[in-house]
């Protein structure tokens, strides 16, 4: 996603739309809304960084393309976006994530949460390219129940003619061949194959509804309820802060996890990055160990600064460079903490630091922090790198936090953190 696109984006509806509703209808039932194409895995993410005020999620890919992850909109509704599901996938994912704030709207979905259908065959279907306006070349099962409901009502014949269906896979179930098993079982054919053609589908009518509801509902804000506490960022913010993708130097969309990869691929360009990322770790656990360190104030002055400092170094705007590093302003004091934290304790001597041992003026204030954190948390180093301070400092980042069991840490959102700190993930624009 470029950036034009993403600034597009901030502060309207989202709409992922598909084969449930033409996009011409779509626009004149919501104006301002911004239409995607069904959603996949990453397109939420790569919002993030400008958010949208509200997503509607009606068509997303099953089969073809990966499916949107439940985490991913989980993610969304972490970072404030209200999200709403109808018609197909939306239907599904709403109910899965109702208890975490994920609305549900429309018939489908009240089909699903009274257990009357499930699987997510129920909405899936065959559909031709978005060239061709995703053209159904199949029938989605809750739409054909309903056009056989209202058609046939009651007849005897027609569970079987659903469950004969329903043991098809979702490509297969055409209107000729949903006909022909029609005609078999004693049905009128003719009349299904033209409210088939004819009658607006289930699917469609909650598109309609929801794009209307949007429309209408006003400011983002009125649907939001006091519901199951969503899964904490620990779980949540691995994918989100890897999968962003930016508008790249070039113009083009690009994922900072794609970017990262070749830059770590330069011989020695992240090895810096790479080595500060583990050692702002142990820094920081041993603020916490200590509950001494930067306080929130000061990490906040330190990375403002400090982005400064790498937008003018890149002839850049401050926005700009935010924007090419996919970072958002509230993100800024938690990529920064290990800069900040470093930056903390080298500004101090060692004697006023909180060390339960003796270190002379000539080791620096990180290397005795280094070695108090092996002592509070009883780590011994191995006989050759306890020999000297250097050598044990450097067995400690070579080994790393997981090596110690650590939960919240994860190498490479780290490096990516430490490398867009340090101005590091793109090559400088100028010298």
């Amino acid at each position: 996603m470029t950036v034009q696109e993403s600034q597009m984006l901030s502060g309207r509806d989202l709409v992922f739309l598909g084969p449930s509703l033409s996009l011409p209808k779509a626009v004149a039932l919501h104006p301002e809304a911004v239409i995607r194409p069904p959603i996949k895995f990453g397109d939420l993410y790569a919002v993030l960084a400008r958010p949208p005020a509200r997503v509607l999620i009606i068509d997303g890919f099953f089969h073809a393309q990966t499916p949107v992850w439940q985490r991913e909109i989980l993610s969304a509704l972490h970072a404030g976006i209200e999200i709403f599901g109808t018609s197909s996938m939306g239907a599904l994912r709403a109910l899965e994530l109702a208890p975490y704030g994920m609305v549900g709207l429309g018939e489908v979905f009240r089909l699903f949460e009274n257990g009357e259908i499930e699987g997510d065959d129920e909405v899936a279907l065959s559909h031709g390219p978005a060239e061709m306006g995703y053209v159904e070349l199949s029938v989605p099962l809750v739409d054909l129940r309903w056009v056989v409901g209202e058609i046939f009502g009651n007849e005897p014949q027609t569970g079987n003619l659903i469950a004969q269906v329903k043991s098809w896979g979702h490509v297969n179930r055409t209107v000729e061949r949903i006909v022909a098993a029609a005609d078999r079982l004693g049905l009128n054919g003719a009349e299904l194959r033209h409210s088939l053609a004819n009658r607006t589908r289930l699917k469609t009518l909650d598109a309609r509804a929801a794009l209307m509801l949007l429309a209408d509902s006003g400011p983002a804000g009125a649907h939001k309820a006091d519901l199951w506490p969503i899964p904490g960022p620990a779980l949540l913010d691995v994918e989100p802060r890897l999968s962003r993708l930016v508008n790249g130097p070039e113009g083009r969309p690009l994922s900072l996890s794609a970017q990262l990869q070749a830059r770590a691929e330069q011989p020695g360009v992240l090895s810096e990055a790479w080595r500060l990322s583990r050692r702002h770790w142990f820094l920081q656990d041993w603020c916490a160990l200590t509950r001494q360190g930067p306080n929130e104030a000061e990490v906040s002055r330190f990375a403002g600064q400090a982005v400064s400092e790498h937008a003018k170094a890149n002839g850049q705007n401050q926005e700009c460079w935010l924007a090419l590093h996919g970072v958002r302003f509230d993100e800024l004091s938690s990529i920064f903490q290990g800069y900040a934290t470093s930056d903390w304790i080298a500004r101090r001597p060692v004697e006023d630091l909180n060390l339960i041992g003796r270190f002379g003026p000539e080791v620096p204030s990180e290397m005795a922090v280094l070695l108090d954190w092996a002592a509070r948390s009883g780590v011994v180093p191995p006989e050759d790198a306890a020999k000297e301070v250097t050598a044990t400092a450097a067995w400690l980042v070579q080994q790393g936090p997981l090596f110690f069991g650590a939960v919240d840490w994860h190498e490479d959102v780290a490096l990516l953190d430490t490398s867009t700190a340090g101005n590091q993930l793109f090559e400088r624009t100028r010298p």
